[in-house]
């Protein structure tokens, strides 16, 4: 049997590693003698990290890549055309004749639709890809934005069902989605794959707001209840940075990222970075020392959380009481650091889901209504503060609440609910392959 698994971005996103990590073991229960290939944006990390599992370049590798620099290079307009009728081309060859076509003159293109021509079973591995940021204007400009972008962003859901493959997508946060054509292309998504897994309630919502929530079910992300490696080793790597040798009456592990980078429209990065730092500041009036951890590196500039940590580390009144991790650590390994801090405060929403595991109490800063959303699943909604309204006071007075409260057992309840649904969905995969029958759930929980 052959999975594809797809939809990874980075390996150095070590919240998305966390879940590939945990996707790949459960795999490993279901389907033991199964050929697990994977693709990735930038596939050379992930070699590197994945050794023993087949790597291909993903689809929005088509429409671009990032240079040596750190910056975008776009695929010519031609190119993309061309590309993506081949693959409409390869689509109907391929359910005419259950073979694959010789269409594509790169190498890397062709094994990337070899490989899903030959797939038994595509999953698509939990996060949040079916969102939109920007809405070009009128139903034209979103067309021509869909059919010339979008197409090769989403094709890792796309192309298995243009080619008639199995198709479930594993946990995800869905939306926001402003776009009318993505809308509906969402909706054929959902409507088509075997199964939809999503991560919280507003995804749910949304989904039965576009007519589809009977091919869903809400289920924890896959990072929940993932174990940590040995205390002892994340001491071990604390210790180097120089953690152990600063007097604290308690210590406070933080994320934070480059939103404004990331996403054109926030105009808030100052104001965010800003609120952050008075945080910092007031955590060390109190004796208290900060841990900034480095939760993803990345060609580009504004997907390495480290320059953001080394700006904060520079404007705190007391640098000396601030340590920069900005080594990226393996998902178990960082966990295990997490595990090693009193509190947390994150912005990259896995951060703060794996300083959960570690039995760390948490505030979340959220960015995608997928942080609100699973801070709600878990019964603390009050723990998430919104990045485009944040202040240093607000964040202080969250951070004040975080101490008195301590962590909440709703915590621990939603982690062993979390390895309950590992452990079934490793039951479930193999009756889905075998039946390959669309699931019809109406929007129920999984456990």
């Amino acid at each position: 049997m052959k999975i594809l698994l797809v939809n990874q971005s980075s390996a150095v996103n070590i919240g998305d590693r966390a879940i590939h990590a945990e996707t790949l073991r459960v795999l490993a229960q279901a389907f033991p003698q199964a050929e697990v290939a994977l693709t990735f944006h930038e596939a050379a990390a992930a070699r590197e990290v994945f050794a023993g599992y087949t790597i291909y370049e993903s689809l929005d590798n088509w429409a671009y890549r990032i240079d040596e620099a750190g910056r975008p290079q776009i695929a010519g307009l031609g190119q993309r055309v061309a590309d993506l009728l081949r693959l409409a081309l390869g689509a109907l060859v391929y359910r005419a004749s259950r073979r694959a076509p010789r269409l594509f003159a790169e190498p890397s293109k062709q094994a990337l639709f070899e490989a899903f021509a030959a797939a038994d079973l595509v999953l698509a591995c939990g996060g949040g890809y079916l969102y939109d940021t920007i809405t070009p204007r009128g139903l034209l400009g979103q067309l021509v934005s869909f059919f010339t972008w979008s197409v090769f962003l989403l094709g890792g859901f796309l192309l298995p069902l243009a080619l008639g493959k199995p198709l479930v997508l594993l946990p995800q946060s869905i939306g926001p989605l402003r776009d009318g054509v993505r809308r509906r292309a969402t909706r054929w998504i959902v409507r088509r794959a075997l199964l939809t897994f999503v991560r919280e309630r507003r995804s749910l919502d949304l989904l039965e707001e576009l007519g589809c929530a009977q091919r869903a079910l809400c289920a924890p992300d896959m990072a929940f209840g993932m174990q940590s490696a040995p205390a002892e080793q994340a001491r071990e790597v604390l210790g180097r940075a120089g953690l152990w040798e600063i007097p604290a009456a308690f210590r406070v592990g933080m994320t934070a990222l480059d939103w404004g980078g990331q996403d054109r429209t926030f105009a808030g990065q100052e104001r965010y970075e800003r609120a952050m730092l008075e945080c910092i500041d007031d955590i060390t009036a109190q004796g208290g020392v900060v841990v900034l951890f480095n939760q993803c590196g990345g060609a580009a500039e504004e997907w390495d959380d480290s320059r953001v940590n080394l700006r904060l580390r520079a404007a705190a009144r007391q640098p000396e009481r601030v340590v920069v991790l900005n080594e990226l650590l393996p998902p178990e390994l960082l966990q295990a650091a997490y595990g090693q801090m009193d509190y947390f405060v994150g912005t990259r929403m896995h951060s703060v889901i794996l300083a959960l595991n570690a039995g760390v109490p948490a505030i979340a800063i959220g960015y995608l209504h997928k942080s609100q959303g699973i801070m709600r699943e878990l019964g603390q909604a009050d723990r998430c503060l919104d990045i485009s309204t944040v202040s240093g006071p607000d964040l202080i007075e969250a951070f004040a609440r975080l101490r008195a409260e301590g962590r909440r057992p709703s915590s621990d309840a939603y982690i062993a609910r979390a390895r309950r649904f590992k452990r079934s969905l490793a039951t479930l995969l193999p009756l889905l392959v075998e039946n390959n029958t669309k699931v019809v759930v109406r929007g129920r929980m999984a456990s």
